[in-house]
């Protein structure tokens, strides 16, 4: 017994000399982003399309902001509909233009 515990006593001095195996690199997120302008209908309501380009078989988690210019906007929302396309709909005043900043993330 003494003699295996011997054995093993310069292997437990310089194991802690070797180095660590590497890490897996984390690739950053892939982010998108840009501004869509549009006009809001008779009754208040806008589509926009959004064009993005990510890797097929990805879809990416897209947010939507008004810019801020003179108009009113009650309701918004954001969405992608596939790795290419995505859109911006909203509800505001009628018949006055309206601008969205967007940023889409994978």
């Amino acid at each position: 017994m003494r003699r295996n515990f011997l054995k093993l006593l310069p292997l437990a001095l310089v194991a802690p000399l070797l180095p660590a195996p590497p890490t897996p690199k984390t690739k950053p997120a892939q982010v998108q982003a840009g501004k869509v302008v549009g006009l809001f209908d008779e009754n208040g309501v806008t589509r926009l399309p959004l064009a993005f380009s990510f890797p097929e078989g990805t879809l990416p988690y897209v947010t939507c902001t008004p810019t801020g210019g003179y108009f009113t906007v009650s309701k918004f929302e954001s969405g992608a509909l596939d790795h290419l396309i995505g859109y911006v709909a909203a509800q505001g005043e009628p018949n006055t233009p309206c601008a969205f900043n967007w940023q889409a993330v994978i």
